[in-house]
């Protein structure tokens, strides 16, 4: 009998060491996995992008397709939901100018916050006057302005048809024209009320004209 029993006690305790043996070798087997997955990684990484995976790979000629987008798509300047006009500005002794069309008539224009309304001579006026596009029906009064010495000069207040500056078209543009054939050409108020903000980028020497 005592026979019987120590020989199913030897049964049991084989049993049972062949029981924590298996669970010995699988807990080491599920560590090996992250192990394995390293190597691969570092595998990968040596190899090349030739054993790069499907999303890496991916990522990667996403990355490569923006880098080859031209530069002015990552103008700071620009954004999705701003619309803006840069013009080129040229600078001399302290003034800046930009380019405008008056009426289709291309001028170069000083650039004046402080002036109130685009100012013209009375020799762009006269041209203007001949191609027709200046007209008695422009005409809104007569006034006077006071010019950088202090003198007061006679003018007359009229409406431009068109003023397109950064290539946006503006209608029906207050405007003076001075009774002297030298005065100087600025656009003022009168248009740049016109756009949401006004911006100088001193770098790239561009007035920004946000609509």
């Amino acid at each position: 009998m005592n026979k019987d029993r120590n020989t199913l006690v030897q049964l049991a305790l084989y049993l049972l060491s062949i029981c924590i043996s298996a669970c010995i070798l699988s807990s080491c087997g599920s560590k090996e996995e992250p192990q394995a997955d390293m190597f691969n990684d570092i595998d990968r990484e040596i190899a090349g992008a030739d054993t790069l995976s499907s999303g890496e790979k991916s990522r990667n000629e996403l990355f490569y397709d923006m880098k080859e987008l031209p530069s002015e798509e990552f103008d700071p300047r620009v954004s999705r939901d701003r619309q803006i006009a840069i013009i080129p500005m040229e600078e001399e002794n302290g003034v800046y100018y930009i380019m405008v069309e008056i009426n289709g008539m291309k001028l170069r224009c000083v650039f004046d916050t402080g002036a109130s309304s685009v100012s013209i001579s009375s020799a762009e006026a006269f041209v203007l006057y001949k191609q027709g596009s200046l007209t008695i029906d422009d005409y809104v009064a007569e006034t006077k302005l006071s010019i950088a010495n202090g003198d007061i000069i006679p003018g007359t207040k009229v409406l431009l048809k068109n003023v397109n500056i950064g290539g946006i078209d503006l209608y029906d543009v207050q405007a003076v024209i001075i009774d002297e054939p030298q005065a100087p050409l600025l656009v003022g108020q009168s248009v740049f009320k016109r756009f949401k903000s006004i911006s100088i980028d001193n770098i790239n020497n561009d007035l920004i004209l946000e609509y």
